[in-house]
């Protein structure tokens, strides 16, 4: 096996031509990687316990215009220094699998192929963008692969009958053919699995599974395939290598505690509980993968009552180090009964143990029972930085006090309220200054006061631009800091020659010679942002883009260096 990397940019491969990359086909090469990375995180969800490697041969054959088997009929010849292209092989069709419309057999192109082949040697070669044909780089195919791409337009696009052509090729000895079955396999829809239960190899999974060359993500699958097809009978063998604690007999381990469970049903959950979720003794790893085999049995298994399995996980509440991975799943499950122990494991916790706070809240925050809120302000007391992750996680950001409603308040109510339901003595209390802040400093230089309705002379310029003033009360105990004091003004050079006239008429209607400062309502105070909003600000625009950086640049390196045996194709 090798690296084809020519099946997803023409023109460029492995190792020797690393150096004749372009900064153009570097960048279209780590956009495409990205690409087939994302894809086989997409297929997660098919096959619960299965990564696809990359892009089967169908999805390859599905992005291309055409795709022939081709035999080489003449040798590019050697670089010669100062060429700045790469020298090209000249090739023959022989097959045509895609794009009968486009070419035929016959025809002749050129390509780069890497590797000293002799004349005469077959390939399978992909291209696009027709009529000029752009061809990818050849990729050495024997009479059984390319029987194989012959049948893979003919078969069905999903369902059983798909799924039966490929597990025929499990493990073949052509490793190509091997892995897109594994991808076929790993991308496949469960319901479809299920279907293909009659005709299930079950002799073969099962000596597949006991082999130890067998790699860790195919015996998953293999796991995974026994759980629909397999017997009574072989119940004993998972038993045996789930308690052997052997690394090797453990190797897919969710898969192999999936499996057991769905040929022992109900009667195994003691095993599992016992072994894994309630046993101290059980590694982090080792519980967590058994807990993930619970899920898929609580979600699509449909073998066991979801009841027993609640019972379960539950045992994993009085194991200190890791009770904070299995809050959530209580909760999406509705399991409400463990409220009270939950609470008391908040209230005893403590900084060394710290993490299992904010999945307490998130599920008093889900839980629809009234006492749920009175905990939930209880335990705020004791860690309010807690309460406000939680909420934050939950998706409510509103961190605002019950008194901040007050502030809400339309400030133009006041300023356009003419005292109507008011008697005339209110209104007459109502208009008389302000004894806090008009004549607790007489003698102040600094005086602030409520701006007057400006002149009906000047209501009508100034009618659709009020401006809205609060009395601000100033302590003059201390010296003032006349920058601060002009810091704290709000100058009016944007505002309208009404406004300013308006203004003007306040300092006129006073009658006094000491300076008088309108001050202009403040602006409503910026909401203070969690701390763990910032966290998570820094997590995305600062180290998510890291990874992913490096990431590419071991990918690309790989590709290019061939590493390793296997990436994309």
């Amino acid at each position: 096996m090798r690296y084809n990397l020519g099946l997803f940019f023409p023109g460029t491969d492995n190792p020797s031509m690393s150096k004749l990359l372009t900064t153009k086909n570097f960048l279209v090469t780590a956009v495409l990687i990205l690409f087939g990375v994302v894809a086989s995180l997409a297929v997660l969800e098919a096959c619960p316990f299965c990564n696809a490697v990359g892009l089967t041969f169908t999805d390859q054959m599905k992005s291309k215009d055409v795709v022939v088997a081709a035999r080489l009929v003449e040798r590019a010849p050697k670089m010669k220094e100062g060429d700045q292209e790469l020298p090209r092989s000249k090739f023959e069709i022989t097959r045509v699998f895609r794009g009968k419309k486009l070419v035929r057999a016959g025809m002749k192109f050129e390509s780069v192929l890497v590797g000293r082949y002799p004349v005469g040697q077959d390939f399978v070669v992909m291209g696009v963008n027709p009529p000029n044909i752009n061809w990818a780089t050849p990729m050495k195919a024997s009479d059984r692969l390319m029987e194989y791409f012959a049948a893979l337009e003919k078969l069905p696009e999903k369902g059983a009958d798909r799924l039966a052509f490929f597990q025929q090729y499990f493990e073949d000895e052509e490793p190509d053919m091997a892995f897109d079955a594994y991808d076929e396999f790993a991308k496949a829809d469960y319901a479809d699995m299920i279907d293909l239960k009659d005709r299930m190899e079950r002799e073969k999974l099962i000596a597949l599974i006991k082999d130890e060359k067998t790699a860790t993500n195919r015996r998953r699958l293999y796991f995974t395939m026994l759980g629909i097809c397999g017997q009574p009978e072989d119940v004993p063998m998972l038993e045996e290598m789930m308690l052997s604690g052997s690394r090797k007999q453990t190797r897919g381990l969710e898969a192999l505690v999936a499996c057991y469970l769905s040929l022992k049903g109900e009667a195994g959950v003691d095993l599992v509980q016992e072994t894994f979720l309630a046993n101290d003794q059980c590694e982090f790893t080792d519980s967590m993968l058994a807990l993930q085999a619970v899920r898929f049995h609580a979600s699509e298994g449909k073998v066991i009552p979801k009841q027993r399995l609640i019972e379960a996980v539950r045992t994993v509440l009085d194991r200190d180090e890791v009770r904070d991975m299995v809050i959530a799943d209580l909760a999406r499950w509705k399991d409400w009964t463990v409220m009270e122990k939950l609470v008391q494991i908040f209230r005893d916790s403590d900084d060394d143990d710290s993490w299992v706070r904010i999945p307490i809240i998130s599920y008093l925050f889900a839980c629809p029972l009234p006492k749920a809120k009175d905990y939930i302000q209880e335990l705020a007391k004791i860690d309010p930085d807690a309460v406000a992750r939680a909420k934050y996680l939950s998706g409510d950001f509103d961190f605002d006090d019950e008194d901040d409603d007050e502030d809400d308040e339309d400030p133009k109510e006041d300023l356009n309220d003419t005292g109507s339901g008011k008697s005339e003595q209110e209104k007459a209390e109502a208009s008389k200054p302000d004894p806090e802040t008009s004549g607790r400093f007489p003698d102040s230089p600094l005086r602030y006061v409520s701006a007057p309705a400006a002149p009906a002379s000047q209501a009508s310029a100034a009618a659709e631009q009020t401006t809205i003033h609060k009395v601000r009360k100033v302590d003059m105990g201390t010296e003032l800091d006349p920058a601060a004091v002009a810091g704290d003004i709000v100058t009016a050079e944007s505002e309208t020659l009404a406004n300013q006239t308006s203004a003007a008429a306040v300092a006129t209607s006073t009658g006094s010679s000491s300076p008088v400062v309108v001050a202009p309502e403040p602006p409503l105070p910026q909401q203070p942002q969690p701390p763990v909003a910032q966290a998570r600000i820094t997590w995305h625009v600062v180290f998510i883009p890291a990874m992913v950086s490096v990431l590419l640049f071991v990918l690309l390196w790989s590709v290019m260096s061939g590493r390793f045996e296997r990436l994309i194709f």
